[in-house]
């Protein structure tokens, strides 16, 4: 595969990309806003920079692409909110469409939550959108592709 670097903004890109590239490319900003969200946290305080609907899409897209199942209590600890304020934002999604909840068949306490096609073709969107952002901002991410 040919890789073209994208003049001034310092990102490699294939010059033909796969929807694989695609994919991967979408996981790598998915899991540089997750860093970025916690680190900008810890510097200037959780509690202003909050925003839990966003934490745990951006959870679910993550092991969605890493075919990781999630459960409610996971998605709490993503988000870094209160048990209650995470249980209202998944239903909140749930009610956009977004996500999905289902029962564990081994225990039937917990519950799996995933995105749903919708949420799956936001998120894509979404993160696509912040890849263009950044490009056009001259906000460059190094993507190595072999």
């Amino acid at each position: 595969m040919t890789a073209v670097a994208l003049a001034g903004y310092g990102i490699f890109a294939p010059a033909d990309p796969t929807p694989e590239d695609r994919d991967r490319s979408r996981l790598l900003v998915a899991l540089a806003w997750t860093s970025a969200r916690r680190s900008i946290g810890r510097i200037v305080g959780r509690d202003l920079v909050s925003d839990p609907g966003w934490d745990i899409l951006l959870d679910l897209y993550v092991n969605h692409m890493q075919a990781r199942p999630v459960f409610v209590c996971g998605l709490c600890l993503a988000a870094q909110v209160p048990q209650t304020t995470a249980l209202r934002w998944i239903a909140t999604l749930e009610k956009r469409g977004l996500v999905d909840r289902a029962p564990d068949a081994n225990d039937r306490r917990r519950s799996f939550v995933r995105l749903t096609e919708a949420g799956l073709d936001r998120m894509r969107e979404a993160l696509d959108a912040s890849s263009d952002s950044d490009r056009r901002l001259g906000i460059g991410r190094l993507q190595t592709i072999q």
